[in-house]
Parts: structure tokens; C-alpha cells; sequence
């Protein structure tokens, strides 16, 4: 994947959106990078194995919302969940953390910028 980023300056705001490309393919567009970390509601969910079994469904709903999991992990620590996706607007975003807390999932969502532009970020300052 390559990254390239176009700012612009709309009523006194700089805005910087990333314009992805991804290798192996002529697909590129311009989207927002989220990180979703959840913890797992123990009064919901008694195991990790009904993680998995509802795996397919988050997965679905996450893409019928309009968001596309660019990768997803289970992690030891703080948060039980990692989920990397990218959405064309703020509303999906919205609708996918509440998607996911729905399966029992205690969710934050944040916006991801890759390290790789924090030299234009800073430039930018």
C-alpha cells in the first residue's frame, strides 16, 4: 500500500485526507483510516469463543455499513479487540462502533493517520 496526502484549506481549517492505493490492484480512492479497540463485556459474553462465533456477523455489518476491515487482531493487554477499517464518511463510523457494541463489545473508535506523513503533518504546523 502507498500513501500520498493532499491537504487543502476550507474556512481557516486545514484538512488532510489520505489518498491510498493498494498494491496489486488499479483500486484508489480517498479514505479515512479508523482504529476500533473493544473490550469484551463479560456480563454479555462468557467466552472467547462466542467472540468467534460472532466474528461473521460484526464482520458483515461492518461492511454493510460501508466500512472495509483492512485488519483485525485479538490482543492480550487493555483491549480484547483490534479492528483497522476505512470508511468514506463520519456517519458509517458511527453506525459500525454502535454495530459492534450491540454484539456485546465495549468499543472506542479513533482516527489512524499513518507515521509515514507525520513529517508533513509537522511541516504543515
Amino acid at each position: 500500500m502507498t500513501t500520498a496526502s493532499r491537504s487543502s484549506e476550507v474556512s481557516g481549517t486545514l484538512t488532510v485526507t489520505p489518498k491510498i492505493t493498494y498494491r496489486g490492484s488499479s483500486r484508489s480512492h480517498r479514505v479515512t483510516i479508523y482504529t476500533l479497540l473493544a473490550d469484551i463485556d463479560e456480563h454479555q459474553i462468557q467466552s472467547p469463543q462466542e467472540v468467534g462465533s460472532i466474528w461473521g456477523e460484526i464482520r458483515d455489518e461492518i461492511e454493510q455499513l460501508g466500512g472495509e476491515i483492512k485488519d483485525s487482531y485479538i490482543m492480550l493487554g487493555t483491549y480484547d479487540l483490534q479492528i483497522i477499517f476505512d470508511a468514506d464518511h463520519e456517519d458509517a463510523v458511527f453506525q459500525i462502533t454502535m454495530a459492534v457494541q450491540r454484539h456485546g463489545l465495549k468499543a472506542r473508535t479513533m482516527r489512524s493517520v499513518p507515521i509515514d506523513r507525520l513529517g508533513t503533518l509537522v511541516d504543515d504546523v
